[in-house]
């Protein structure tokens, strides 16, 4: 069976590729336009990549540079025809949306920035699904809620997913919710690692998608005062599983119903 080839992994388009017979296809001035916009800078310490770098470091980082910049350009673009699509409009429409008003530009500079700073393709359709909610939905309730959610899709990354959907699975979770000890557990994080788990759960929770349900110990700060004797494998979890425990929020479980949503988008992109 002849394997398609991923449409994330193609070369940004140019105006000359721009297909004229479909209504939802840009014109060739606009592809252009939206290529240039594709090339915004990388965003904090973007010198570096301007020339603030020694010219034997400049010269030596030419080509890394070139394939970086090819890279991001590639994502920002599809980011954004991802977006179109969503949405059933054009690229024309989608950018005169996003020039409507400063909010929607902002929102667009965000998106772009995050789509230069990952790889992650399911990372990349939220973007994009975003960024289409953000500009295309005008109710009321989206104008409080869309940049909220954009601001968590933008901080997470693919482990805090996993601990927001183990939070929400009812195996992992007792009647006071998902404690520390076994989501570390769960997600395989070793015993000498569990500081790891600590900024992952400050994430989701600053962003409002979990809540702390029972007031324990912090499993980390229980592991780090073990008996230094005491071999990792052989530590317990604490007393009766006395740990911290969290629960989802509203906000939590609609931010997973839409990265199941994109995961069965029929334009979704399976993660390699």
């Amino acid at each position: 069976m002849e394997t398609q080839k991923d449409e994330w992994d193609q070369p940004p388009h140019t105006g000359s590729e721009v297909d004229t017979s479909s209504s939802h296809i840009v014109t060739a001035g606009i592809a252009g336009a939206a290529t240039a916009l594709a090339a915004l800078p990388l965003g904090p310490g973007s010198s570096v990549v301007a020339g603030a770098l020694t010219p034997v470091i400049t010269h030596l980082s030419v080509h890394a540079v070139d394939r970086l910049q090819e890279q991001i350009m590639g994502r920002r673009e599809n980011v954004l025809r991802t977006a179109a699509t969503h949405s059933e409009v054009s690229l024309e429409e989608l950018f005169a949306r996003i020039n409507m008003s400063d909010s929607n530009l902002l929102a667009f500079g965000t998106v772009m920035d995050a789509a230069a700073r990952t790889t992650n393709k399911r990372k990349l359709r939220m973007l994009a699904h975003a960024l289409s909610n953000l500009v295309i939905t005008q109710s009321p309730e989206s104008v409080d809620r869309e940049p909220l959610m954009l601001a968590a899709i933008v901080d997470l990354d693919p482990l805090h997913v996993r601990l927001l959907s183990a939070i929400a699975d009812p195996v992992d979770r007792g009647p006071n919710g998902a404690t520390e000890a076994r989501l570390a557990h769960k997600l395989g994080v070793e015993v000498r690692d569990a500081a790891v788990l600590q900024p992952l759960i400050r994430t989701l929770d600053r962003h409002g998608l979990i809540g702390q349900s029972t007031f324990g110990q912090p499993y980390d700060i229980f592991v780090a005062e073990r008996e230094p004797s005491t071999a990792p494998d052989q530590v317990p979890a604490p007393p009766d599983d006395s740990s911290n425990a969290w629960k989802l929020t509203s906000f939590g479980r609609e931010l997973l119903t839409r990265i199941e949503a994109a995961d069965t988008d029929a334009d979704s992109i399976e993660d390699h």
